[in-house]
């Protein structure tokens, strides 16, 4: 798994989407989403929000960290959710120094306990240039520590590119590009124990020295980590590797993954690696008109196969941002940022490990709003998450891999926002609210629907609906009583409408 930062991106609104055409991208299978697209950041201004990650606990909760611009500088922002996309309290601040801060490109890691850590390059300490900083959280989001600094060597670096992931049990290991003292940039690591004390000082991946560019990380539960990283030392960019123990001893030599004979550039890998040992290695190949391609490798370190192509059509202009998350059962997606004619960002599924995969879908919708940075995580029951920035926004939805179409099951469609059978909770009105609200949806069959209102911190507050009703619209009022017909306090609910396939969530302002 990867964020990316360069791109474009397109968000359709917080409901079931039309999938557009996009010449040989067209979607062939269709995925319903199970938590349809929400907006992240909590701010009604049109500020800058970028560089979305995201990270998956094995329960299904998420926390989403992001660049966030309001107020003074450039600050690292976070969120946390259920499984059920509720959110669990307000956004928050994760670097403690703001006047004048600029902080880019963070990445996140949670371990088995729900423990999460989350880095960033950052320009502070009176040092001008951008160093490593990360900040470690409990389950609760409950800062453990404070701010501290990764890279050792602080008055002569340029540290960016950042990356960082964890095992079960806590333990961490951070990745980053480095200008140390010397012309060109290499690219260091730093191991950590669960306690947030390091193991053994920053050292280098590779001792090459050539230019080294793009690194990412992926760990599994028992600690076993793969680095890779584009590398010049064959004149042109190639993708090259090393894999390592637990205890951060090289697991043999490093290798190129690219294919030798193709001499163009290979840029901005992301990878994967599942509990077996498993891992796979995307990235950008090409001059102008780039593809997406791939490799999966064995836990022992040799090839499945051969490189391959992962986007199907061969006329789009630029396509970039490779990102990918191999889960235990075996099965992988990478995802893209396409500049095809609608401009959209694609994912392909491959169910069945390096073998062929299902033909590239829309996650969000295409041809609304530009955006440029996107990152996933694909669970072993097949639930996709995905985060992405468009519209000045962060947003992030849910998407079931395992009940879609795949041309000779049941087709489940996504309709148009204009069919009068389409599933759809609309925001209330008004809102904010004052002593009521009303509450429209719409239902595409007859079937069992909760309909619930949660508090800031998850609880649920009030049960309006738990019944079956038919299809068309519905309207319900919420006169501001919980379940015990006491008033509810000023603040932030949520409102989710939950069906036999389907669930969505609009969130509400109470104002007294």
């Amino acid at each position: 798994m990867k964020m990316n930062r360069t791109g474009v991106i397109i968000f359709l609104m917080t409901i079931f989407f039309v999938m557009s055409s996009s010449g040989q991208n067209d979607i062939n299978p269709v995925y319903p989403p199970y938590i349809s697209s929400f907006q992240v950041d909590d701010s009604d201004s049109a500020n800058t929000f970028a560089s979305p990650c995201i990270a998956v606990s094995v329960n299904g909760d998420f926390v989403v960290a992001w660049e966030d611009e309001r107020g003074d500088g450039i600050n690292i922002y976070a969120q946390r959710y259920t499984s059920e996309g509720i959110p669990q309290g307000d956004n928050f601040r994760v670097n403690d120094i703001v006047e004048g801060m600029e902080c880019e490109d963070p990445e996140i890691a949670l371990d088995a306990n729900g423990h999460f850590i989350i880095c960033w390059n950052t320009w502070r300490d009176q040092v001008r240039d951008f160093n490593v900083y990360a900040q470690r959280y409990s389950s609760q989001a409950d800062r453990i520590g404070g701010n501290f600094r990764v890279n050792d060597d602080v008055y002569h670096d340029h540290c960016c590119e950042v990356s960082v992931t964890a095992d079960q049990d806590g333990n961490f290991i951070i990745v980053w590009r480095e200008q140390r003292d010397k012309n060109f940039s290499q690219i260091y690591a730093q191991k950590y124990f669960k306690e947030g004390t390091k193991d053994g000082d920053n050292f280098l991946v590779s001792e090459n020295q050539y230019w080294q560019i793009y690194p990412d990380v992926a760990m599994n539960s028992s600690g076993d980590f793969v680095v890779a990283w584009a590398d010049e030392r064959y004149s042109e960019f190639d993708i090259f590797a090393q894999r390592f123990f637990a205890d951060g001893s090289k697991n043999g030599a490093e290798f190129q993954v690219s294919d030798v004979a193709k001499r163009v550039r290979k840029y901005d890998p992301a990878v994967s690696i599942n509990q077996s040992g498993d891992f796979v290695i995307a990235w950008s190949h090409g001059f102008g008109e780039n593809d997406i391609c791939a490799q999966y490798y064995l836990a022992d370190g040799s090839r499945s196969g051969d490189n391959f192509q992962v986007n199907l059509d061969i006329y789009s202009e630029f396509r970039c941002s490779a990102s990918v998350s191999l889960n235990d059962s075996g099965q992988f997606v990478i995802g893209w940022l396409d500049n095809d004619a609608a401009h959209n960002f694609y994912i392909r599924y491959y169910p069945s490990g390096p073998g062929a995969g299902e033909d590239p879908f829309h996650p969000a919708g295409s041809n609304i709003f530009m955006g440029h940075y996107i990152d996933l995580e694909l669970k072993a029951d097949g639930f996709l998450y995905n985060v992405w920035n468009a519209n000045e926004h962060i947003y992030a939805n849910i998407i079931d891999l395992v009940h879609h179409t795949s041309g000779s099951g049941t087709e489940i469609e996504h309709k148009s926002v204009n069919d009068p059978s389409d599933f759809r909770l609309y925001q209330n009105y008004p809102n904010p609210f004052n002593p009521s609200t009303t509450i429209d949806f719409q239902l595409e069959k007859t079937e069992s629907v909760q309909l619930v209102i949660y508090g800031i911190t998850g609880r649920r507050v009030k049960t309006l609906i738990n019944e079956r009703l038919g299809s068309g619209m519905h309207q319900v009022l919420w006169n501001g009583l919980d379940d015990n017909n006491e008033p509810v306090p000023s603040g932030v609910y949520f409102c989710r409408l939950e069906t036999d396939m389907h669930q969505a969530i609009q969130k509400m302002v109470f104002t007294q």
